[in-house]
């Protein structure tokens, strides 16, 4: 069902050869264009893959996947019954609202089966520490190359990251 999803490809930010980063898997940081209700990977086409430069303007909001990995900065708050309630309605915890990057109406239909094992398998997952938050000032991550929330509070994975 990971796999059908497509979570891995989404929630996993990509070299500039496509390739993604294993050190990364599931941990957020991929960018999306928001625009006309839906999110387009901007992946290594976005000229600030690997700088601090601000982004070029643009007619939608850049935002990035989120860590979906057992660490606390991921999900490891999460229950069940939270991650059920949150694909079904598209919130978090009934209140914020997910990315539409995240193409949550599509999986909403899943059976409570298919969502258990997805949320099963994401807690067996290795935890990795990458903070992303699109609710905060995008600023240059040293752990991904990329520019997100809370990026500068993400340690470069030469410097200690797990």
């Amino acid at each position: 069902m990971v796999q059908l999803g497509e979570c891995i490809g989404c929630h996993t930010p990509a070299h500039a050869d496509g390739s993604v980063f294993r050190e990364l898997e599931f941990a957020g940081g991929r960018r999306f264009r928001l625009e006309k209700g839906y999110g387009t990977d901007i992946g290594i086409f976005d000229p600030t893959f690997s700088s601090a430069a601000e982004a070029p303007p643009s007619t939608g909001r850049i935002v990035a996947s989120t860590n979906i990995t057992p660490d606390p900065s991921g999900i490891s708050y999460y229950t069940e019954a939270m991650f059920i309630q949150t694909i079904r309605t598209g919130k978090v915890r009934g209140v914020r609202q997910l990315s539409a990057a995240m193409p949550w109406v599509y999986f909403r239909t899943m059976s409570d089966s298919d969502l258990h094992d997805i949320f099963a398998y994401l807690k067996t997952i290795r935890p990795v520490q990458h903070r992303v938050d699109n609710t905060e000032e995008p600023t240059f991550c040293p752990r991904c190359g990329r520019r997100h929330g809370l990026g500068e509070n993400n340690v470069p994975p030469q410097a200690g990251g797990r």
